[in-house]
């Protein structure tokens, strides 16, 4: 499954198209099947095992001012924060010691911290240019906490359409002025790129519950302007229910889903049929598996005349 297609509202036609996206570069066999450290080792091995998608959270350091690619690092401030609560390389860190934040720490302190390991934006994207297929899925953290969010989301978009990966870098951007903000000084510039890639995420949480049941109304907040801004949106599982699917035609606006986080092949299939055309799993490889079947077992076939 190395490209998806979402102009079929009907998932046996995009079955074998489908994206999915590994959570955060987990899903490899073994107890240790997610982790705090994202290595090019480890999305190596996943790519090797036929996982073409990765959904990866970037940060940046108190000393990053936006100048290099290099001040972005691959991992989640939440899931670093608590593997390095304790740990001896930040205890002369004042900042690490007040907040607890990565947003606190200077490069040098990233580093030490992760031994070294952690990804850097720079490494990723050079990587994304080498594996044949790789399809990244990059949040950048920090947005509506962070006053300097915009101004590495710019870079980072730059980055990717210096690179010609526009086609295969998927960016999250918080919000609708973010995405907006981005175009806007790629324009210019005059190196917009034709299709750069931007996505916002739609939550469950604090959204108004639906009248007839317990789902949420997750498209209640969501106008056709905003919409338009983003060329996909990222409604959680519980999102992806019929009011959402209902909202988006109401509005004409056809947008690609990414649906987050999928686990299981009864899931996915869920969502495929109310048009989802790609997803974060935790379980990459089980639902690429449950993909083939489908494929081999003729439905694929049976619906699109192949």
């Amino acid at each position: 499954a190395t490209s998806w297609d979402a102009s079929s509202s009907s998932w046996e036609c995009s079955a074998a198209r489908v994206g999915v996206f590994s959570h955060g570069a987990g899903g490899l066999p073994g107890p240790s099947s997610a982790a705090a450290v994202v290595t090019e080792a480890r999305i190596a091995e996943l790519h090797r095992l036929g996982v073409r998608g990765f959904d990866l959270d970037l940060f940046f350091p108190l000393d990053s001012a936006g100048a290099g690619s290099r001040s972005l690092y691959v991992g989640h401030p939440r899931r670093l924060r608590q593997a390095w609560a304790r740990s001896p390389a930040l205890a002369t860190s004042r900042e690490w010691r007040r907040n607890k934040s990565v947003f606190g720490l200077t490069s040098a302190e990233v580093l030490r911290a992760s031994g070294g390991a952690l990804l850097s934006a720079d490494a990723l994207l050079a990587l994304a240019s080498r594996l044949p297929g790789l399809t990244l899925a990059l949040d950048l953290k920090g947005g509506g906490q962070q006053p300097r969010y915009g101004a590495h989301l710019l870079y980072l978009a730059r980055q990717v359409a210096y690179r010609n990966l526009t086609e295969r870098v998927w960016l999250w951007a918080g919000t609708a002025s973010a995405a907006k903000a981005v175009h806007r000084a790629l324009s210019r510039r005059g190196d917009a790129p034709p299709r750069l890639r931007l996505g916002r995420t739609i939550l469950d949480v604090g959204a108004p519950r639906l009248a007839h049941g317990s789902e949420p109304d997750c498209a209640a907040a969501l106008s056709a302007a905003e919409v338009r801004s983003f060329a996909f949106l990222g409604p959680s599982l519980r999102c992806t229910n019929a009011a959402l699917v209902s909202a988006l035609g109401r509005l004409h606006v056809g947008r690609q889903l990414l649906v987050w986080v999928v686990d299981s092949p009864a899931e996915l299939f869920e969502v495929l049929a109310r048009g989802a055309s790609a997803v974060v799993s935790n379980e990459p490889l089980l639902l690429l598996a449950a993909l083939r079947n489908a494929s081999d077992d003729g439905r694929v076939r049976r619906q699109c005349g192949a």
